[in-house]
């Protein structure tokens, strides 16, 4: 069949091939239409006989290729049969309310256009269902279920496509894709009327279609309740003719809407650089009265009103002009298309901002087939202009290219993210979705902070089992909390280490016996008796290996805590006194955060932050302490210390012990354990001023230089991580060895094996008054330890993992960290009462704040008056604290104690000597103290 030859061909297809090419996106452009380009409605008026251009076009579009143009032509005066055929036995009669346009939805999504086939129109296919639908008067007493039942058939048929035929919307299963067939299937696992819920409730991405509806301008969904109310009003029987017109450009635009989506926008949407030719519609023969000028004219007005460009281009022949479109006379001849194509961009942001009927139209003559008077370019026209194919598609758009880009990414994941997910799974150390929890993986380190079981840090599992059973309690606080908002919610974080490299001794036992204390501490201000009393929640973080991360923690994750979570009061712990620790402890008080560290003694921490209180006496009190015991017990006293590394708290005892009347010859230094030169002899006493990873070696060492007189050795506070690891101290060479050591707390080691058996520090009586700190403390560690009466699970998994062997492998005396770590918990617990109980009015609820209660530690003080609530300053466990003159804890006790037997875990440590401030006390006995 040849193609028809015209005066103006040239130009016709010229236009044509230019407006189906698609632009590529540009950055400058998708302000205005996602970089598409408006297209018009191209208005072919025969003015001298047939001319069957369309078909010539149409037979161009479909030429063999492997991606075609998707275009459909349809015949405006055959098109309703088409479609009263095609529907005749689903919709049992009820035509569509615009045929022409269902016939062109059923032609662009047949498969026939290679892989840039058009498929899905479920925006279209729902609003024509709806519309023909009808709705009874109701059989039940809400005659909204009847609407309700209607959408779970739709919804029902676009997941089992067998039934939809049963349904009336035979197509709606058949048009989806693969990949949403695929989807449905692995989807059918959920609950059916959930899924339905979710669809009609709008629900992002599930209810696209519903939510699209309810957004998009025609028929006022707003006007509506709900969707389903909404539904109704486009049904059969609820609609009124007024209406009408409203719904047939619902029609018109959710068509459009599917095309848009089809073609996608974005510059990262592959779809968008995939399909580079605009979808063509040809349309034939088109008269008032076969629907032709009225689905023209419902697009000119539904893109009038959008504000998105749609990508179709119709093209259609008539046989006259309608009155309406106000195009009088003879059109302009179609060679002139051109120069009409470009008179009508210039002045469409005006037409179409004025909604003119003839925004979007251009109209030109079409002459009859004529080679005589055609043009030498019109005679070539088809062989110069006529192939009409999609431009190719953008190498990094194509599949092949994205399936190689996959394959590379999934290469270099192997190679690179399989590695790092692997580690960090294996060291449970992943990014945790809980608002709770923030890690990192630094030097082969989990570190970071977490208030829940979402992240556990560590391997040992007492050290897991104490932190499962404070994120219990802090689930506790909440829930207490959200039923008694009058309750102040305190916060604070134990900032400690949770993990050790392999060659570094670990120090986990140490760790948990702090954290013990702040679980009893949470129990006791966690219960539900109070109805004013302040809750108290902990968040752990973790610093690392000798807390060598500790800044990076406080910059990279504790800082964006403290500001978007009030309620954190402080930090609690700080592990040892290093440089990372410093530099931490000054990075806090930069921020305004108060810092309260339990076991840190080195020099000089005051002055990194205004911010810094400690609750042990420092470096001075141990030195003065253990020179004064070896004048006590007639001993020259020297210091062996390690040379290796700067170490702060080293560095300030030995600065302290020259300081205080000892000489540089009295300080021994070594590199490396097994080279240390030991000054032998019953008048000496060694006092190790080192960490507690090289004190077994140092023992050994002594032992070997001086098997018959050896001098009394004395460890630094870093010992007492040595005393708490059973695993360190089970050495069968040491057995019956004694061990003397500076406790911190010794008024709570010194409550005794009663402290934890029975809940009854020494030398007290079970009439003594429970609201004592240390006999408080000794029924919390009895209740931990013995009684197996705790609803919570993670307390009872605590319990069993503290004695996992027998009882009788349990520290039969209070740990002098678990004492101090539970004083301060306390003290945060009662300065924040005591802020609340202020005089003044108080917002209610009441929330403390951080700056507040930092200036309530400045006002500790322990005088002979009270303090202004009419009490006395705070006493711990351990003994009273008071920061109005020094923010040290110089008023407690500091004492060597002495244990019997290093091997045995059950040797109970006895009082040698102890000072207070620059005053000496009587030790007294475990058995007999009254252990204030």
């Amino acid at each position: 069949m040849s193609e028809p030859v015209f005066r103006g061909l040239h130009a016709l297809l010229s236009v044509v091939h230019d407006l189906v090419r698609r632009p590529r996106w540009r950055r400058s452009r998708p302000a205005a239409g996602e970089s598409d380009r408006p297209l018009p409605l191209l208005c072919l008026v025969r003015v001298d006989g047939p001319n069957d251009i369309l078909a010539a076009l149409s037979r161009r579009f479909d030429e063999e290729q492997r991606v075609k143009v998707p275009h459909a032509r349809v015949d405006a005066e055959t098109a309703r049969v088409a479609v009263e055929q095609r529907w005749e036995q689903v919709r049992k009669g009820a035509e569509p309310l615009l045929p022409l346009l269902d016939e062109l939805r059923h032609q662009l999504s047949a498969d026939r256009f290679g892989t840039g086939r058009l498929s899905g129109f479920g925006h279209y296919r729902f609003v024509d269902w709806l519309t023909s639908r009808t709705v009874g008067p109701g059989t039940r007493k809400n005659e909204r279920v009847d609407i309700t039942d209607m959408l779970r058939v739709w919804h029902a048929a676009g997941e089992r496509p067998a039934e939809a035929q049963r349904m009336g919307v035979a197509e709606a299963a058949a048009a989806q894709p693969l990949w949403m067939r695929l989807a449905v299937l692995l989807l059918a696992a959920w609950h059916r009327p959930l899924r339905f819920w979710l669809w009609s409730h709008r629900f992002p991405l599930i209810g696209r279609v519903p939510r699209w509806l309810m957004r998009q301008p025609f028929m006022l969904p707003g006007h509506s309740s709900s969707f389903t109310g909404f539904a109704e009003l486009l049904t059969a029987g609820r609609r009124t003719e007024e209406n009408d017109a409203e719904i047939k450009k619902l029609l018109v635009h959710a068509f459009l809407e599917d095309l848009r989506r089809v073609y996608g926008t974005g510059p990262l949407q592959l779809r968008r650089w995939r399909r580079t030719a605009y979808t063509v519609v040809l349309l034939e023969n088109i008269t008032e009265s076969n629907g032709g000028w009225e689905l023209l004219r419902l697009v000119n007005e539904v893109r009038n009103s959008s504000t998105r460009h749609d990508p179709v281009l119709f093209i259609a022949t008539a046989d006259a002009v309608p009155a309406w479109l106000g195009r009088a006379g003879t059109p302009p001849p179609v060679r002139q298309l051109p120069t009409e194509l470009g008179a009508w961009q210039r002045t469409l942001p005006q037409s179409r901002l004025v909604q003119r009927e003839d925004a979007r139209f251009i109209v030109v003559g079409l002459p009859g087939p004529d080679p005589q008077a055609a043009s030498d370019e019109d005679t070539h026209g088809w062989y110069r202009q006529g192939r009409m194919v999609p431009a190719q598609v953008p190498v990094l758009a194509r599949r092949g290219m994205i399936v190689a880009v996959v394959l590379v990414v999934l290469a270099a994941a192997s190679a690179v993210g399989v590695p790092w997910l692997w580690t960090r799974l294996a060291n449970d150390c992943l990014p945790s979705p809980s608002g709770g929890v923030a890690v990192e993986w630094l030097a082969g380190e989990c570190v970071g902070y977490s208030d829940s079981d979402a992240q556990i840090f560590g391997a040992n599992p007492r050290l897991r089992a104490a932190q499962a059973a404070i994120f219990e309690q802090n689930a506790k606080a909440l829930r207490v909390r959200d039923s008694n908002p009058d309750r102040p919610l305190v916060t604070v974080v134990y900032f400690g280490e949770f993990t050790n490299q392999e060659d570094v001794p670990n120090t986990a036992d140490a760790v948990t016996e702090e954290l013990a204390g702040l679980l009893i501490r949470q129990s006791q201000d966690n219960s539900t008796i109070s109805t004013t009393a302040p809750l108290l929640r902990v968040v752990v973080a973790n610093g690392g290996t000798e807390m060598r991360h500790a800044r990076e923690v406080v910059d990279r994750l504790l800082g964006p805590l403290f500001d978007a979570d009030p309620s954190v009061m402080g930090v609690i712990g700080m592990g040892r006194t290093v440089i990372a620790t410093e530099s931490a402890i000054g990075a806090l008080g930069d921020r305004g955060i108060p810092v309260l560290a339990t076991t840190l003694t080195g020099d000089g921490l005051a002055e990194r932050s205004p911010m810094y209180f400690q609750m042990v006496p420092g470096n001075t009190a141990e030195v003065r302490l253990v020179l004064r015991y070896g004048a006590h017990t007639g001993r020259t006293v020297a210091l062996y210390r390690p040379t290796a590394g700067p170490d702060s708290y080293l560095d300030s005892l030995e600065a302290q012990f020259i300081a205080q009347g000892g000489t540089p010859d009295e300080v021994v230094e070594w590199d490396g354990v097994s080279n240390v030169n030991i000054r032998c002899g019953d008048d000496q006493l060694a006092f190790y001023g080192g960490r507690e990873g090289e004190f077994l070696g140092f023992l050994r060492r002594v032992r070997s230089q001086c098997a018959k007189h050896p001098p009394l050795v004395v460890g630094d506070d870093a010992v007492t991580r040595f005393v708490a690891q059973r695993g360190l101290r089970d050495q069968d060479d040491f057995a019956g060895v004694p061990l003397h050591y500076v406790s911190l707390g010794s008024e709570v080691v010194l409550a005794g094996p009663s402290c934890v058996a029975k809940g009854i520090p020494a030398g007290a009586s079970s009439a003594d008054s429970p609201a004592r700190p240390i006999v408080a403390l000794c029924g919390g560690l009895n209740r931990l330890y013995f009684q197996n009466s705790s609803p919570d699970p993670a307390w009872r998994a605590f319990q069993l993992a503290l004695r996992p062997v027998e009882e009788t492998t349990n520290q039969p005396w209070p740990s002098e960290r678990t004492g101090i770590a539970y004083d301060a918990a306390s003290l945060f617990v009662r300065l924040v009462d005591a802020n609340k109980n202020r005089e003044r009015i108080k917002p209610s609820p009441f929330a403390p704040n951080r700056a507040a209660i930092a200036q309530e530690f400045r006002e500790l003080a322990c005088t002979s008056e009270a303090t202004p609530q009419g009490e006395p300053c705070f006493e711990g466990a351990g003994g009273p604290i008071d920061f109005s003159v020094h923010r040290d804890g110089s008023t407690r006790p500091i004492a060597i104690l002495r244990i019997d037997d290093i091997k045995d875990f059950n040797s109970v440590p006895r009082c040698e000597y102890r000072m207070r401030g620059d005053l000496e006390e009587t030790c007294g006995d475990p058995e007999t103290s009254p252990g204030r």
